[in-house]
């Protein structure tokens, strides 16, 4: 009785230490995913900084070629 007592005791055992062995490691995955989102939102952040100075630098290239064409067109009126 008391070997099968033991036994089942064992076995309890060793499935809690895999389930926390598996504990251990989806909560280092969860780190990781964690720090990933936060280097890619960072990222996504410098990306959409870079993309608001380059649409800022096309628009005034824009009107600088408007302002051209416009002077063109009043030199050829001449």
């Amino acid at each position: 009785m008391r070997s099968e007592f033991t036994e089942k005791f064992q076995k309890v055992d060793d499935e809690f230490r895999k389930v926390h062995t598996r504990f251990d490691h989806n909560e280092r995955m969860i780190g990781q995913l964690i720090h990933m989102v936060g280097e890619q939102n960072k990222a996504n952040k410098e990306i959409r900084t870079e993309q608001n100075t380059l649409e800022h630098s096309v628009d005034i290239l824009n009107r600088r070629q408007l302002r051209m064409e416009a002077d063109i067109e009043a030199l050829k009126k001449k």
